[in-house]
């Protein structure tokens, strides 16, 4: 899996399963749902949207590969083409993580 990309500390009064909101340095607004094991006052840890993308044959780390994701955007999901670099260690028929874009960079 991803590294996680924030570290959310649970506001009082918010309970799991609740939703929360925060903006990114850029802006860009983050929903994340609050899991289960964590109370208000306790944090937790929010890894970005990933896919497990299987290394095709004949393909070796470095290589770039293209692989299709179903992204939320705004009301609905759009499939985006996307695409990954094999990393280091991994060998043909076997998966790795990769990171899925943000909806408007997704399009190739």
């Amino acid at each position: 899996a991803p590294l996680p990309e924030y570290r959310v500390e649970v506001p009082p009064g918010v309970s799991p399963g609740s939703v929360l909101k925060f903006a990114r340095e850029d802006g860009t607004e983050v929903s994340v749902t609050v899991p289960q094991d964590v109370t208000p006052g306790s944090f937790f840890d929010v890894a970005p949207p990933a896919l497990m993308v299987q290394v095709p044959k004949f393909a070796m780390p470095g290589d770039l590969v293209i692989f299709s994701a179903e992204v939320n955007c705004g009301s609905g999901k759009v499939t985006s083409w996307c695409r990954a670099q094999v990393p280091q260690g991994f060998h043909e028929e076997e998966y790795f993580p990769a990171r899925i874009p943000e909806p408007e960079y997704a399009a190739l």
